[in-house]
């Protein structure tokens, strides 16, 4: 696989204040969603998309590569376990 040059996973979302706060817990803040207030349910859920993100794209990356990752062989079962986590995180 491609190495990337975004900010390395886990990706998190947090809600403060009027605002949902995207971050890495080693490199820090990523993105800050501003919603005063309004629409929060709806700004949370993109909030929740993207910190999903990465793990959205590692799954991709493992179909498209032929289910290899950098150790090795990936059963179609442990990428199919890694997308369904991905697309827990980013609806729930």
């Amino acid at each position: 696989m491609k190495t990337t040059k975004h900010t390395p996973q886990p990706w998190r979302e947090n809600s403060q204040g009027d605002s949902e706060y995207i971050f890495s817990e080693v490199y820090g803040a990523i993105a800050i969603i501003p919603h005063g207030g309004v629409h929060r349910d709806e700004h949370k859920a993109n909030a929740k998309l993207i910190a999903s993100a990465p793990d959205l794209l590692v799954a991709l990356q493992l179909i498209v590569c032929g289910c290899e990752d950098e150790n090795g062989f990936t059963s179609l079962a442990e990428i199919q376990a890694i997308a369904e986590n991905a697309i827990k995180r980013a609806i729930e």
